[in-house]
């Protein structure tokens, strides 16, 4: 016999999984574009200074001259934190730690609060 929890339960699983599949279809044939989870991508920090993060990988660049500045790696971690190890070309390592806020439409996230192990606090902004 089917209950009412499970009938609620299953229509709930095949609303979620018929928006999963109209999301998934791109127009007109083309590639689906690749949406951006988490920290991936592009971000701006002062001064214009962009930082990316793609699979684990951490690097910021000069805004005037693209020059490396620092590297390193980020773990997101649970609650909304992200850890970055940065190896800098003019300052000993530390860690960053960023929270993870001001959430856009569709839950990705646009801004991270960040504070390094020497005290610094900074704002990076998803970079559009």
């Amino acid at each position: 016999m089917v209950t009412f929890r499970k009938s609620v339960s299953c229509a709930a699983l095949a609303s979620m999984l018929a928006v999963s599949g109209c999301a998934m279809v791109a127009p007109r044939g083309g590639p689906v574009p690749v949406q951006q989870s988490g920290v991936e991508g592009n971000w701006i920090g002062a001064e214009g200074i962009m930082s990316s993060f793609r699979g684990g990988a951490f690097e910021t660049r000069a805004a005037d001259t693209g020059e490396v500045l620092a590297t390193g790696s980020y773990q997101e971690q649970p609650g909304g934190m992200v850890s970055i190890s940065v190896q800098s070309r003019v300052r000993e390592p530390q860690t960053v730690n960023c929270l993870k806020v001001g959430a856009a439409s569709g839950g990705r996230f646009n801004q991270m609060n960040c504070t390094s192990s020497a005290g610094q606090n900074f704002v990076l902004t998803r970079a559009s």
